[in-house]
């Protein structure tokens, strides 16, 4: 598929879903370090976003346990 480089071999695992909150936590303290060299201000304001991926991913994982 055009997105086996971000999935990876799990799509026929059916392990997809868990896979992708954790891969955009990890670009997003990438980017949060990546922006902490350039200005500090940036990648505090990164921090609201984390919190919020941070949320969605515990609200699906609740939906999702829930309704397997």
């Amino acid at each position: 598929t055009d997105n086996w480089w971000l999935f990876g071999p799990m799509i026929g695992a059916g392990l997809a879903a868990p896979a992708v909150p954790r891969r955009l936590a990890l670009w997003e303290v990438l980017a949060l370090v990546a922006f902490w060299r350039v200005s500090r201000v940036a990648s505090l304001l990164l921090l609201p976003y984390l919190a919020w991926l941070g949320f969605a991913t515990a609200l699906t994982a609740a939906i999702w346990s829930t309704a397997s």
